[in-house]
């Protein structure tokens, strides 16, 4: 199975969730690094699968950066985004 990994980076803390179970948590403050923030291997299900990113800002600028970087290219070019979960349209 081909690996998925989130690369972000958050100007102040952030939670991020992956179909509901908190995959990232950092309390800090300062500016955004890209990078900064790396979670390996994203345990897909398949179907549709939901992100829930929250960014505290304690000042400053307001900024999140996020990449998904993937082992397999077919794989990751099959993928696809969306707000709203397509089976619930």
């Amino acid at each position: 199975m081909p690996k998925l990994d989130l690369i972000a980076g958050a100007d102040d803390a952030h939670k991020i969730w992956l179909n509901g179970k908190l995959i990232s948590e950092k309390k800090r403050t300062g500016p955004m690094i890209p990078g900064d923030i790396e979670c390996k291997a994203l345990p897909l299900k398949q179907g549709w699968n939901h992100f829930l990113i929250k960014v505290i800002q304690g000042g400053g600028n307001w900024q999140f950066s996020a990449q998904l970087k993937c082992t397999d290219f077919e794989f990751f070019s099959r993928l696809k985004a969306d707000v709203v979960n397509p089976d619930q349209k």
